[in-house]
Order: structure tokens, then C-alpha cells, then sequence
């Protein structure tokens, strides 16, 4: 398992990130290049990732979400996401985010850790 700031990280299968944000943190811009890293040194040599995402009450993300979806999240290594939210605010965040990504990559919302994992698998 590895930590940033705002995130413990951690395996799950060959291509699969478990990231658990800290409760009641605020994510700054510039850690996403340093979660980038972490991605790549847990699972080397993987293209794509799929990613069981837990968001904590209180988590949060420095300025504009929207904006940060639109110019800093990079869909290109993500195969598969799966979310895991507590807070009713981000639930909405995420949906709003992925109608206006353009992701084409499957992102859905779960109630718990194992549905989420379960669906997962099958992606």
C-alpha cells in the first residue's frame, strides 16, 4: 500500500487500484501527478487501470471540480471505474462529471465496496 496526501492506494488484482481518500481532506491539483506515479510503480508495465474509488465524508478537491475533469483528469489509462461515496454532494459531482467528460471508458456508482469490486471484474 502506498499513501499521498489525500489517498492510501493499494493492489487489488493485476490491473486493478483500490484508492480510499482520507476523510475530510481537500485534494490539490499537483497531487495527481504524484497519484499518476504511484499508479505506475504499484502495477508496472499495465497500459489501462481499473480503479475501485472510495470517497470519504468531508473529501473534497481544491478549486473547481468541474474544471479539474475538463483539463487534468487524464482518461487515457483508466479501463474501468468504480465509486464508492458517502457524501450525497459527490455522488451528484461524480454523475455531472462523467455526462461532461466524454469519457468512454464504464464509471459507475455503488452503495458498497463489494458491489463495486464485483462489477469490476467484469469490465
Amino acid at each position: 500500500m502506498r499513501e499521498s496526501d489525500s489517498f492510501f492506494i493499494s493492489v487489488i488484482d493485476e490491473e486493478t487500484l483500490k484508492i480510499v481518500s482520507k476523510p475530510n481532506v481537500k485534494m490539490r491539483y499537483s497531487e495527481y501527478e504524484t497519484l499518476n506515479n504511484i499508479y505506475k510503480e504499484l502495477l508496472p508495465g499495465v497500459e489501462k487501470y481499473k480503479f475501485l474509488i472510495v470517497l470519504q465524508e468531508g473529501f473534497t478537491i481544491e478549486k473547481n471540480p468541474i474544471d479539474f475533469i475538463k483539463h487534468k483528469l487524464n482518461p487515457t489509462y483508466r479501463k474501468a471505474e468504480a465509486y464508492v461515496i458517502i457524501s450525497p454532494i459527490f455522488k451528484v459531482f461524480v454523475q455531472v462529471g462523467k455526462k461532461i467528460s466524454g469519457f468512454r471508458h464504464p464509471i459507475k456508482i455503488f452503495n458498497n465496496e463489494k458491489e463495486a469490486q464485483a462489477w469490476l471484474l467484469q469490465q
